[in-house]
């Protein structure tokens, strides 16, 4: 007993070093972002993506492990936490999350589409190589795509004396080298635990991994709660949600990830469902996500946390 206690508090402590690390990336980033002048919008699509450095090195473990559905759980997972609980969060704290803004309702349906990708494809009982492909492929047309029809992306580049850039780079570098360390930790424990207490994989990566890996991306929102920054919040956890996908597409295209087509699964799709229609419809009505709407979405997801539970635990 007292050394799955044990296990546990090192593994929160791990889970709490590896969120600062990514803190660390994420503050050298906004820095760099400020000296070459983009947009928040811009700049929150560019931490989504570097905020998904957790999840894709623990993926990687994963799989070196033999573990494809936890990293498939975690991936997942995380944007429905991304979606359902810091997004209906944001909404609720800032009063309302701006969405066309930033992003007209044609690009919402798109990046809802996709997003829905890793249940789509993952159907038939396993995301393949080609489905790795499908996703990576999607992801890059689909970046190109906002990038080309929304003039938001100033690439004009302000050099601050004194190097300031090449110091932010180093920090960012640095920053996800200890990302890679901690993660090959956090496997370590987190196998050795979930073999102790006979969680399933999926389960685990659903609930454990997809907050842990997340703390980047709840630490963010904080910030842009306190600083009222609607528009780099937004942009966050959009990049951070599409960046979850390219994660998969990319690790199941190395290797191949088999899904167990049980009742955790059925649950998981119609949750995801739920969240992104919901999202989708939202967004569409008046532009932005209010407080009401927000706590539809976390009531979602609170769904989600019982249901997984009685379903996958119990």
């Amino acid at each position: 007993m007292w050394v799955t206690v044990g296990l546990t508090v090192l593994l929160v402590i791990l889970f709490y070093l590896i969120g600062q690390a990514a803190d660390w990336v994420i503050i050298n980033v906004k820095k760099l972002g400020g000296h070459l002048g983009i947009k928040h919008v811009w700049l929150g699509i560019l931490l989504g993506i570097l905020t998904s450095m957790p999840e894709f090195f623990v993926g990687l473990q994963s799989f070196f492990k033999q573990s494809g559905q936890l990293a498939y759980g975690n991936l997942v997972g995380g944007i429905v936490v991304l979606i359902g609980l810091i997004a209906g969060l944001s909404a609720i704290f800032l009063g309302k999350l701006e969405v066309e803004a930033s992003f007209s309702r044609r690009d919402i349906f798109s990046i809802i589409v996709f997003l829905g990708l890793p249940v789509w494809l993952a159907a038939d009982g396993s995301l393949s190589w080609l489905d790795g492909l499908l996703m990576v492929a999607l992801y890059g047309f689909l970046l190109s795509h906002l990038i080309d029809t929304k003039e938001k992306l100033n690439t004009s580049v302000q050099v601050e004396p004194g190097a300031s850039n090449l110091r932010n780079i180093i920090y960012m570098m640095l920053g996800l080298g200890v990302i890679m360390v901690l993660s090959n930790f956090i496997m370590d424990v987190t196998m050795n635990l979930i073999g102790r207490l006979g969680i399933p994989n999926l389960i685990a990566g659903l609930l454990i991994f997809s907050i842990g890996t997340n703390l980047p991306e709840i630490s963010l929102a904080l910030s842009a709660w306190r600083s009222r920054a609607r528009e780099l919040s937004l942009g966050n956890l959009l990049g951070s949600a599409m960046a979850n996908v390219l994660v998969l597409g990319l690790l199941s295209f190395i290797k191949p990830v088999f899904i167990p087509l049980g009742g955790s699964f059925i649950f998981l799709a119609t949750v995801m469902l739920m969240l992104l229609v919901g999202f989708m419809v939202f967004s569409s009505t008046a532009g932005n996500i209010n407080r009401r709407e927000g706590a539809v979405l976390v009531m979602i997801y609170l769904f989600f946390i019982v249901g997984v539970i009685f379903n996958g635990l119990l």
